[in-house]
């Protein structure tokens, strides 16, 4: 199982209401996701933009969500925005990004 697909059901097991923004484009042969996220969760009235990831990734996803500026956007339009890990033992790690004073992406 992906970690998207296990995250997805993390999510959806604690009750959030979860769509998959990722999709498989099958010409270039790669995922796609939207506007680097790839679910969008409610939790409560809590809009959540997630890029998922495997652990051993989980770092460069975070530097490469900072750097992107439809991450800003997100967390401009105030929706929050955070990267999930999900290891071997289905352990997640989460790290929540904000907008600082400057509108630069860094973690919160």
């Amino acid at each position: 199982m992906s970690p998207s697909a296990k995250i997805l059901k993390r999510l959806r097991d604690q009750g959030a209401k979860v769509v998959k923004l990722e999709h498989w484009n099958h010409h270039a042969r790669v995922t796609q996701d939207i506007w680097g996220a790839d679910l969008l969760a409610l939790q409560g009235i809590k809009l959540i933009a997630i890029q998922c990831t495997s652990s051993p990734h989980h770092a460069s996803r975070v530097k490469k969500s900072k750097a992107n500026e439809d991450v800003a956007n997100w967390l401009a339009g105030g929706v929050a925005f955070e990267v999930w890990s999900v290891n071997k033992d289905d352990d997640v790690r989460v790290t929540q990004l904000t907008l600082n004073g400057n509108d630069e992406v860094v973690e919160a």
